[in-house]
């Protein structure tokens, strides 16, 4: 219940100022209690796929990790550098990464929405390659990483999730504008890899942290992402749950930087 209510609170102090002060307030105490118990606190930026990290604190009780999220409905890699985007993304982020210290732990998830649905959209709309259009939403996501590094914020990177939703699937009872694309799953799904292979060349060459969650998520065989993390909601675009979270910690487990960094903060 106090979870709940705290994410209510946080929910309604992004658009009502008069509930920013006990946002803050209660932020610093939830800070405070973590820390006398020797937890890591991450903080999770991204679009609607981050939510999931709010249940790794349910399900990992015990891993000596604590994961704050903030995801923006409709967030993107390619208006992540306007401040005035439909979404208000850059601003709710910008708005809490100043309130960090420089031992904070990010993690960053965006670019679903822009491989599988975004850059064909813009393409269709402009009439111009759909690979220029992935080419801006790289560049705007770089400027965006470059500046959470600047900040001198510890920062992970995780592959965007890839395109679940079958060829030809509309939903009939709320006509989505991500019906209007007429492109097939797979093309979706390679650019998708492109965008992720483009990110994860960037994180290596910066000696970023990155998440690579495709090795887990890609059918081989079809090409496209595996059967068991497609949503049991057949219009629902979001990863099977329960197996993002097992595919989350497998890619930590993997990394094993928590704990190098819990030594140092």
């Amino acid at each position: 219940m106090i979870g709940y209510a705290r994410m209510k609170i946080e929910r309604r102090a992004r658009w009502d100022e008069l509930w920013r002060p006990l946002d803050f307030f209660l932020r610093h105490i939830e800070t405070l209690y973590w820390r006398v118990r020797c937890f890591t606190i991450i903080e999770c930026f991204g679009d609607s796929h981050v939510k999931v990290f709010r249940r790794m604190n349910w399900l990992y009780s015990a891993s000596g990790l604590r994961f704050r999220t903030i995801s923006v409905k409709g967030a993107t890699a390619y208006g992540i550098i306007n401040a005035n985007s439909v979404t208000g993304a850059r601003s709710i982020y910008d708005k809490r990464l100043k309130r960090l210290n420089s031992d904070s732990i990010i993690i960053v998830l965006l670019g679903e929405i822009d491989a599988s649905f975004l850059v064909w959209y813009l393409a269709q709309e402009k009439d111009i390659n759909v690979n220029l259009v992935l080419q801006k939403s790289i560049n705007h996501y770089i400027k965006f990483l470059n500046y959470i590094l600047n900040l001198k914020l510890k920062l992970i990177v995780c592959s965007a999730p890839l395109p679940t939703a079958d060829d030809n699937s509309i939903n009939t009872a709320f006509m989505s504008i991500r019906d209007k694309i007429k492109v097939n799953k797979l093309k979706k799904t390679q650019m998708t890899l492109k965008f992720n292979r483009k990110i994860r060349e960037y994180c290596e060459s910066k000696e970023i942290i990155y998440m690579d969650m495709d090795k887990f998520a890609l059918d081989k065989r079809s090409g496209t992402v595996k059967q068991k993390l497609i949503n049991s909601n057949p219009f629902d675009h979001h990863y099977e749950e329960n197996i993002f979270i097992e595919m989350i910690n497998k890619c930590l487990l993997e990394l094993n930087v928590f704990q190098n960094w819990k030594k140092k903060i």
